[in-house]
């Protein structure tokens, strides 16, 4: 989750904060596209509205994802899909069941039938050819070599996969 990375601060600092959120954005489709990758679309979802980050920030993940990789993959904005506050949210403020999540996906899976409908397949080329669009990353600053991280987590409940009708 790329709030993560804003976890505890109201305000961006683009000119920090833009060069960390591309570390992770640019790689990951880089990796997904490049030869011999046959892929021709990627959907990147981006997330609907949390209570646990700042509408600045929210807004500034939203630009800088359509930023660094926009130019190869569809960005979803998924926060004009669903109203919040969420029916049934979770206690983080960020995550929801139920009706509202079922709402969410099919509004999401929506915009990509739309988009996957507009053109024939066969015109689709594959992204490999989009490679360069990307945004560049800058290089990785130099981390420590005893810098640790410890990540401790909780699963707290699972769904059932939606099954599709065929």
């Amino acid at each position: 989750n790329l709030f993560g990375l804003f976890w505890g601060r109201e305000k961006v600092k683009p000119e920090r904060d833009g060069p960390m959120l591309r570390k992770y954005l640019v790689p990951f489709v880089k990796k997904a596209i490049t030869p011999p990758s046959k892929l021709r679309k990627i959907y990147w979802v981006a997330p609907p509205i949390s209570g646990r980050v700042s509408g600045e920030v929210q807004e500034f993940v939203f630009g800088q994802t359509q930023k660094g990789i926009g130019g190869v993959t569809q960005v979803i904005d998924s926060r004009k899909l669903i109203s919040y506050p969420y029916k049934h949210m979770e206690p983080d403020k960020e995550h929801f069941i139920g009706e509202d999540m079922n709402k969410w996906a099919d509004k999401v899976w929506g915009e990509i039938d739309r988009d996957l409908s507009a053109q024939s397949w066969s015109d689709v080329r594959p992204l490999s050819e989009s490679i360069a669009k990307l945004a560049p990353v800058a290089a990785p600053s130099a981390t420590p070599a005893t810098a640790s991280l410890v990540v401790k987590a909780k699963l707290v409940s699972t769904t059932k996969p939606i099954q599709k009708e065929e």
